[in-house]
């Protein structure tokens, strides 16, 4: 699959081989010198069938999910039940904005515009609203730009740059989540790839692929079977964003049910996210400052456990927690409180950061 079927040329290669072949057959022409009017007449045939050729070798790539690229994998995605390539997507999570005025209601209207230090921007989708006596007040926001790059730790966003009259100051309580880049060539043909790969109805991996390309938006999936009766399939979904809202749980059941054996009894759920608290003592090695320490285990503790590196089921560990904290570079050594043991998650459940304190010990 993929395998070059013609042998193929480039422009030198064409003009050896046009020259050897006039050779081989007594030519008269034998006046290829550079310049000469016969080897100008070649090169311009051979230019010829080199581009042919390159356009040959595009097309049999192009012709393979095991080899295609961009567009052309596209569609072979599309071929397969109408799987697309996952987009990039921005974060989400929570603006607190701060006044010292607390005599009269403040609205902190909705487009509010805010960073980090290092300019990453977000903006609220919902209205931040002070009552009388408040001083704080919630708004949701997401990321202006897409990508991984837009998730964020707790405590990272602290710049309003819109003017809010009364405003003085804004944080992010928990960190900012979901953001994706958009999927790349080599993943969305390991999707195509399995979704060929399944030919047996039944099966869990059927199942499991079947939920992948009912929908775009369907990030990760995962049967179990007899969870419910001896002929149950329970099949958790979870989306770009995390939690799969009923719209996507309805479309992957509907495009499920005319697929699966009459005598299964599926039923697609959402994924559960359970916050995983870390609570540790970090002792530094003084090669950095604690601030810039803290913030790095932070950011290690987030990525350990991004629910998108979860299987359904699976185990947070103890050891796992303070391998991430551990790989830092600044850590001498650390000592873990929370969690105290391995926390075995359910079928349904994926592992997502929760409140994470961290106390750096120079």
């Amino acid at each position: 699959m993929g395998a070059n079927l013609v042998e193929f040329k480039d422009f030198l290669e064409c003009c050896v081989d046009f020259i050897a072949h006039l050779e081989a057959n007594d030519s008269p022409i034998t006046d290829f010198s550079i310049g000469s009017p016969a080897r100008t007449e070649m090169e311009a045939h051979c230019d010829g069938l080199a581009m042919n050729w390159y356009a040959l070798r595009i097309l049999e790539r192009a012709a393979f999910a095991a080899t295609a690229t961009g567009d052309a994998l596209d569609g072979h995605a599309y071929t397969f039940g109408g799987m697309t390539r996952r987009p990039s997507m921005h974060s989400a999570g929570i603006l607190r904005f701060a006044r010292t005025e607390t005599g009269a209601p403040l609205e902190v209207p909705v487009g509010t515009v805010c960073s980090t230090n290092t300019g990453l921007q977000f903006i609220t989708i919902e209205a931040a609203n002070f009552a009388i006596g408040e001083s704080a007040a919630d708004a949701a926001a997401i990321s202006t730009s897409n990508g991984i790059s837009s998730n964020v730790g707790a405590h990272r966003i602290t710049v309003v740059i819109s003017a809010v009259s009364g405003i003085t100051g804004v944080d992010n309580p928990i960190p900012f989540s979901g953001g994706s880049d958009e999927e790349t060539n080599e993943a969305l043909r390991s999707r195509i790839i399995a979704a060929f790969g399944v030919l047996a109805h039944g099966v869990p991996e059927s199942y499991t692929t079947w939920a992948l390309a009912a929908d775009s938006l369907v990030f990760r999936a995962s049967a179990w079977g007899q969870l419910r009766a001896s002929n149950s399939v329970d099949i958790y979904i979870a989306s770009i964003d995390g939690v799969a809202g009923s719209s996507l749980v309805d479309a992957v059941q509907a495009y499920i049910d005319p697929r699966r054996p009459l005598t299964s009894n599926v039923l697609v759920a959402t994924a559960v996210l359970v916050d995983v608290d870390v609570t540790c003592t970090v002792y530094s090695d003084w090669s950095k400052d604690s601030s810039e320490l803290e913030a790095d285990v932070e950011a290690a503790i987030i990525a350990y456990l991004n629910w998108r590196t979860w299987d359904f089921g699976g185990e947070v560990t103890v050891a796992g927690i303070l391998g991430a904290i551990t790989a830092v570079d600044g850590v001498h050594d650390v000592t873990l409180s929370v969690p105290s043991a391995n926390i075995a998650l359910e079928p349904d459940e994926l592992a997502t950061p929760g409140v994470i304190a961290i106390t750096v010990v120079e």
